[in-house]
C-alpha cells in the first residue's frame, strides 16, 4: 500500500497547468502503451471516485517510480499505470505486507522498484 494524493473531486476534465500528483490521463485504447499514454485522450481527477473501491480509482502499481513526473495513465478498458505518490519531498511511505512502513526514495532504481512490486518473481531486491 502507498499513500496517494486525491484530485479535486470534481469529476471534470483537468486543464493545464496541473499538478501531476492529482490527475490521471486516460486513453480510449484497450492496451496501455507509452505512446497511448503520452497521446492521452483526456485527464481527470486522480482517485476522484476512491469510494467505489475499484482498482482504477484506488490502486497503484510499480510501472512508474514513486512521484514520477509522468502522469498516471489508464485505459477505458481497465488497464492502469498509477505511481505511488505523495506530497513528501523525495519519496513516499510504503506499507509492506509484514506491517512495516518504509520511506522509499523517488530515486529508487526502476529495476529495484519493479522487484519490490512482485510477489514471487525471485528477484534479489537491492537497497531501497
Amino acid at each position: 500500500m502507498s499513500e496517494s494524493p486525491l484530485g479535486q473531486g470534481t469529476g471534470q476534465a483537468v486543464a493545464r497547468p496541473f499538478d501531476v500528483r492529482t490527475v490521471m490521463a486516460w486513453t480510449t485504447g484497450s492496451v496501455l502503451t507509452e505512446s497511448a499514454c503520452t497521446g492521452y485522450t483526456g485527464r481527470e481527477d486522480r482517485n476522484g471516485r476512491w469510494a467505489d473501491g475499484a482498482p482504477l480509482y484506488t490502486g497503484f502499481d510499480h510501472h512508474y517510480t514513486p512521484n514520477s513526473q509522468t502522469s498516471d495513465c489508464t485505459t477505458r478498458g481497465g488497464g492502469n499505470w498509477k505511481a505511488a505518490r505523495s506530497y513528501h519531498t523525495g519519496g513516499v511511505n510504503l506499507l509492506l505486507a509484514d506491517g512495516s512502513v518504509r520511506f522509499v526514495r523517488d530515486a529508487v532504481s526502476p529495476q529495484t522498484w519493479a522487484a519490490v512490486g512482485t510477489r514471487a518473481g525471485g528477484e534479489v531486491v537491492g537497497d531501497y
